[in-house]
């Protein structure tokens, strides 16, 4: 019997401790966590949600090395709810923070289509098929090309 009540007391103090430990030393929020509600928001259609949780990444860690996801998320959720000149902002600090992400300059084709803002949209194409040659919007782009007159396959 005295064997049960020794580990009565020691569940209870380490229960006590855990307790203790949660109340005061909280696990800190990480961008991670948000990023990946971004994720699941976008999923669900779900654009408003995604881009609250992009903010809240980019709050908690704006230095962390791959917080240019967060940027193409909330660039990616801005263009479903139809805000193109914020979309296209957002899209611009994600390429600042990683020139090299084919999928950042394309979170920016979608608003500067709507925007009809050709030359930047061309710009944008071209940097794309830089980085990428192969890329299906190659095809996009001499179609603006032969609509201006400058085909160049």
């Amino acid at each position: 019997m005295k064997c049960y009540k020794y580990i009565l007391y020691i569940g209870l103090f380490i229960l006590i401790i855990g307790l203790c430990a949660y109340i005061f030393f909280p696990l800190k929020d990480h961008w991670q966590h948000y990023y990946t509600r971004s994720e699941i928001a976008l999923k669900n259609d779900q654009y408003q949600n995604a881009v609250e949780s992009c903010n809240k990444a980019i709050e908690l860690e704006p230095d962390h090395p791959n917080i240019y996801e967060v940027y193409i998320n909330k660039a990616k959720a801005l263009n479903k709810l139809h805000s193109y000149k914020e979309a296209i902002e957002t899209a611009n600090q994600a390429i600042a923070l990683n020139p090299h992400s084919e999928e950042a300059y394309e979170t920016k084709v979608y608003p500067l289509f709507q925007l009809r803002r050709e030359e930047e949209l061309t710009a944008v194409l071209e940097e794309i098929i830089v980085l990428n040659p192969h890329t299906p919007l190659r095809g996009f782009l001499n179609y603006l090309r032969a609509d201006r007159g400058k085909v160049n396959y």
